[in-house]
């Protein structure tokens, strides 16, 4: 984008990726969490603002395909209502899903959100356009197995640790999602994958490549 929108040649941009640090959560505790905050296990977990760009809509469709051959599992939806909460809560009462899901919104701490990660069965996060594409590589600390979109910074984020989807296609995102809730081996390939990926963007490794550009700089 830096080049096609500023016309900076590649060979003068260098990328130096955001840092991810993430709690490390006491499983008894997570489950503690969790169940105070009236969430059945298993669970797929969407987060983030309710706007078009987030494509939580699409989850809806996913997990409506899903809930019709899966009986136990939730779907759990949390952040800013923002200019889709209306048409959120209206699809999910049209997807007859009100006895499926848990939406909610409002801040937590580092812990809490660590905490709702790690229980997830399922980390599900389509969206259209991010920048960087942070709530990917945070699930992915935690443990969570990731399903993300094909597109924009996720496949940059994501590398081989996480199931990429085509976001506009709804059918595909609900088999991705239906295929991994049924494979406990795919899920914890997925967590491992998940964690080393993760680790590759620590502040460590953010203040180490910051500092190299610094010294190629004044090496020129």
């Amino acid at each position: 984008e830096v080049q096609e929108l500023l016309g900076v040649e590649r060979d003068r941009l260098r990328i130096v990726p955001h840092g991810v640090a993430m709690p490390a959560p006491d499983p008894a505790r997570a489950s503690e969490f969790v169940a105070g905050r009236g969430i059945p296990e298993p669970y797929v977990l969407w987060l983030g603002t309710q706007e078009e760009r987030k494509n939580v809509l699409a989850v809806l469709d996913a997990f409506e395909q899903v809930a019709r051959v899966d009986p136990a599992v939730t779907l759990v939806v949390h952040g800013p209502q923002g200019w889709l909460g209306a048409e959120v809560a209206d699809g999910i009462r049209r997807r007859r899903l009100e006895n499926r899901s848990r939406v909610s919104e409002g801040g937590l701490t580092r812990e809490e959100l660590a905490a709702l990660y790690s229980r997830a069965s399922v980390f599900v996060f389509p969206s259209i356009y991010e920048g960087f594409g942070l709530p990917v590589l945070e699930a992915m600390a935690c443990g969570a197995p990731v399903i993300t979109s094909d597109r924009s910074a996720m496949p940059e984020s994501a590398g081989d640790a996480a199931v990429l989807v085509d976001p506009d296609d709804h059918d595909a995102l609900g088999d991705a999602l239906g295929d991994l809730l049924a494979d406990g081996d795919a899920r914890a390939d997925l967590t491992r994958r998940g964690r080393a990926r993760a680790a590759d963007f620590s502040w460590e490794v953010t203040a180490r490549s910051t500092w190299d550009v610094y010294e190629e700089l004044i090496d020129t």
